[in-house]
């Protein structure tokens, strides 16, 4: 059994890439979503809707772009340690 460099085996490592491409991919679909809800509440001038659809595109497309640097060239899931 091949062991990584932080301990993992070569299996866990790659199940933890896939698991984290799997959430930049939800990330990046909820982004997409909230990116036309803020379009649609300038559209109707709802300025509460704007303003949570424009915190949540700013909070969920920080996580995307931050979790999709991880996996290209950060530890490609090391978990942090």
């Amino acid at each position: 059994m091949q062991q990584s460099f932080y301990g993992y085996t070569d299996n866990e490592c790659m199940d933890r890439e896939v698991f984290q491409m799997g959430l930049a991919i939800i990330f990046a679909i909820v982004t997409l979503f909230c990116v036309w809800g803020v379009f649609r509440s300038l559209r109707e001038k709802n300025f509460m809707g704007l303003a949570f659809a424009g915190l949540t595109v700013l909070v969920f497309g920080a996580f995307t772009v931050a979790t999709m640097i991880d996996i290209l060239f950060g530890s490609g899931g090391g978990g942090g340690h």
